[in-house]
């Protein structure tokens, strides 16, 4: 997957309609390849089912309470690019569910909750949809379409995604995103999907 991954970004990079001297500039390349960086992470560990890679997993607390534990999701979107301001806001979207978890014991959930309503009873139904694509529906390909820059620090790319099993013709995409990046200390990071 990471061959055709990488074959996918090099030919939309040269053959998409998009300026190709925007592609000549290091702030060009560098927001394209964090932007691919995550994705692939991102694809890959859904491909693989490691969900843990990618959403909270719910764990029992010191008091026998359920809570979630996002440290290694949240360490993994450090390390794709995202800012600081965004780890927050995705932190922040969890807390109901937290809220919600903490009076539940463990074993309780861990054996009676197995039903989708009663997660979404409980703001708890993040496994239920990909987060950062949105929907139900597995895309396991990406491909970059546009990249603007607002002035010198912001940029918005253009990210279609779709299905490999959907053939390779510009059908087999079926979803549109834009990413939002800002240049914070030097470096370029994702503010924003």
């Amino acid at each position: 997957m990471k061959r055709s991954f990488f074959l996918i970004l090099f030919l939309v990079l040269f053959s998409t309609g998009v300026n190709a001297e925007s592609f000549t500039n290091k702030d060009s390349s560098e927001v394209s390849t964090k932007v691919s960086d995550f994705f692939n992470w991102y694809l890959t560990a859904i491909d693989e089912q490691q969900y843990k890679e990618f959403q909270p997993r719910f764990v029992e607390d010191k008091n026998g309470m359920t809570t979630l534990d996002y440290s290694i999701y949240m360490a993994n979107l450090k390390k794709y690019h995202f800012s600081d301001s965004l780890i927050q806001t995705e932190k922040q979207y969890y807390q109901k569910c937290i809220e919600n978890l903490e009076k539940i014991k463990y074993s309780d959930f861990n054996t009676k909750y197995t039903d989708l309503d009663q997660f979404e009873d409980i703001d708890c139904d993040f496994g239920n949809s990909y987060r950062w694509t949105g929907g139900q529906e597995a895309p396991d390909k990406m491909k970059i379409i546009k990249v603007e820059f607002k002035n010198n620090d912001t940029a918005f790319i253009t990210v279609s995604y779709g299905s490999s099993t959907a053939g390779d013709d510009e059908n087999s995409y079926w979803g549109n995103l834009i990413v939002s990046m800002k240049k914070i200390a030097g470096l370029w990071k994702i503010t924003n999907l």
